[in-house]
Formats: structure tokens, C-alpha cells, sequence
């Protein structure tokens, strides 16, 4: 009785990340060479047909057509032990191979951004960078600049449905993949204002005036000041800006909540002397070891009201 060979178990490949093919039995990453690159230039088209005379020239540039194309006969051959479903004829290969490239552009046909961008691992067919194969690498950095264009789009319609805190999330993405990208610093802004945080969008946009002067020798667009112009108003930036310092120092400054029993006329007077405008000096003093440090952090606490934000601070003094 002949041995019939085990069945072929269906595969998926992953491409936006590191590259690595799955089945239900083992889980191989691609790495740099030719059998492997073979593959990932026909997953990137999966399901379609690529002409041998393309594949030949992408994987052996430094080769005649004749020897490139032998070449390329003897890594099918090779890559026919681990592709299932690699489709050959004589003048095209086809591997119509599930890849996590194709659910993205269907999620994304199917007006679902949010579930494409999930499926981003990292850097398209991540791992396969061949800086020996100067051909190789051009047609992989416009892959992968085709990839980030489509990513780019997916971000910009998630973001239209973004809550502003899930807004920031994916503009700092854009941000990472492009610094200048305009569209991205808008999606910041408007979500930090919607937030309550003008002074936050405001140092945002004085960083990209920054990055844009540096880089390009430009100023931010008009419609970007004219926001933060709108929505969030220098003066009221600053307002919020000098409450949170406020929040923050006092924040700081008290290490916990100790009720100051014994010491309520004493907080009282130096309520009393932080709210007076023309005090412009008060001094605690007594013996080493009565809890002027305390009193003081305790009193700066209570003063920490909106109409003192910004008019005082903690600072240490070494002896």
C-alpha cells in the first residue's frame, strides 16, 4: 500500500511587520534571501499574475536576462516546499496566498479604518531589507511608501470618528511616520482644545513652527494659527496654563493630607497675608523642628485658588 503525502494546510502571511508565513502547524519568518524574496513579491500582488522577466530583474539585476531567469527556475523549484498554492506557468508566477495586506485594503474598502489600522504591526515585509540588491530595496521603499499612503488614508478616516483623546493616539502616529504632516498637527490641536488643553496646543504648534522652520524654512499655514486663534485664545491658554502650574506645584509640595491641628490660627494668618496685595514677602519663622516647612506646604496648598494661579511657587532651599 502506497503512502499518500499529508494535505497541504492552508497559509497566511503577515507583511506589515515582520514578515513571517503561518499555518496551523508552524510559523516561519522570512528572512533576506532569494526563495523568501521571491515570495514577497508575489504576496504583495497576491493573486496576480508577475511576469518572470520582472521577477528575474528585481531578485538578479546584476545577471543577464538568460542566467537570471535560470536562477529564478531553480528558486521556484525551492519555494515550492513551503508556498502553498504557487500557480506557474511559462511566463508568470501567481501565489493567490491570504496576506494581512489584503484584509487591510478590504477593511478599509469596507469603511472600517480603525480595525485596518490594527492589523499595522510595523514597517511593510519588515526583515527583508537586501542593501546588497540596490533594485530590490528601490522597489521595497516604493512598496512600502504605497502602504503608508494607504495607511495615511485609513488614519484620516478613523480620525473623523475619533473621540479627541483616541484623536491624539493617531495623529501622534502620523506624527511618527511624518513630523510635519500638517494634516496630522490639525488633528492634535482640535483634540487638545476639545480636551480643555489650549495651552497644550499651543506648545504642540510652536514645536511644529520649530520643526518646520528647521527643516523647510517655512511658517505654519494660516488656517492652523487662525484655529488656535479661534478656539483657543492666547490669553486663555495662558490662564489655563498658570492654573495647571498651580495644580502641579501644590500637587508637589504637600506629601499628604496631616490635619494641622494646633496650627489653624497660624494658616489663617498666612491665608490672610498671601491674599493681601501689598504683602509681597511672607516669612515663617520659629525654632529648628516646629513644622515651618509643613505649615508653609500646608498654607501654599490652601492658596492654591484661581485667583492666586501662577502668583507663587515652591522652592527648596539647602541649608
Amino acid at each position: 500500500m502506497t503512502a499518500q503525502p499529508a494535505p497541504k494546510l492552508p497559509q497566511r502571511l503577515l507583511l506589515l511587520g515582520r514578515t513571517e508565513l503561518l499555518d496551523a502547524a508552524a510559523r516561519v519568518t522570512l528572512v533576506p534571501e532569494r526563495r523568501h524574496q521571491l515570495l514577497a513579491l508575489l504576496a504583495v500582488d497576491a493573486g496576480q499574475w508577475v511576469p518572470r522577466e520582472r521577477l528575474a530583474a528585481l531578485l538578479w539585476p546584476e545577471h543577464s536576462t538568460s542566467q537570471a531567469r535560470r536562477n529564478l527556475r531553480h528558486v521556484v523549484f525551492r519555494a515550492r516546499d513551503i508556498a502553498v498554492g504557487l500557480s506557474i506557468n511559462d511566463h508568470a508566477l501567481c501565489w493567490d496566498i491570504a496576506t494581512d495586506l489584503r484584509t487591510f485594503d478590504a477593511l478599509l474598502d469596507a469603511g472600517q479604518p480603525e480595525q485596518a489600522l490594527a492589523l499595522r504591526r510595523g514597517a511593510l515585509l519588515e526583515g527583508l531589507d537586501d542593501p546588497a540588491n540596490p533594485v530590490f530595496t528601490e522597489w521595497l521603499a516604493g512598496e512600502r511608501l504605497r502602504f503608508d499612503s494607504r495607511w495615511r488614508q485609513a488614519t484620516l478616516r478613523a480620525l473623523a470618528e475619533a473621540t479627541p483623546a483616541r484623536a491624539i493616539e493617531l495623529a501622534n502616529l502620523m506624527l511618527a511616520l511624518d513630523p510635519l504632516d500638517e494634516d496630522a498637527i490639525e488633528a492634535r490641536l482640535r483634540a487638545e482644545i476639545a480636551l480643555g488643553h489650549p495651552a497644550r496646543a499651543w506648545q504642540c504648534y510652536r514645536a511644529y513652527a520649530q520643526a518646520l522652520a528647521e527643516v523647510l524654512g517655512v511658517e505654519p499655514s494660516r488656517r492652523l494659527h487662525d484655529l488656535l486663534q479661534r478656539e483657543a485664545p492666547p490669553a486663555a491658554a495662558a490662564a489655563a496654563a498658570a492654573a495647571a502650574a498651580a495644580t502641579a506645584t501644590a500637587t508637589a509640595i504637600v506629601p499628604d493630607g496631616t490635619a494641622f491641628v494646633g496650627r489653624r490660627a497660624e494658616l489663617a494668618r498666612v491665608r490672610q497675608l498671601l491674599h493681601d496685595d501689598g504683602a509681597r514677602l511672607v516669612t515663617i519663622v520659629g525654632p529648628a523642628g516646629v513644622g515651618k516647612s509643613s505649615l508653609a506646604r500646608r498654607a501654599l496648598l490652601e492658596a492654591s485658588s484661581p485667583t492666586l494661579a501662577g502668583r507663587h511657587a515652591w522652592i527648596d532651599l539647602q541649608d
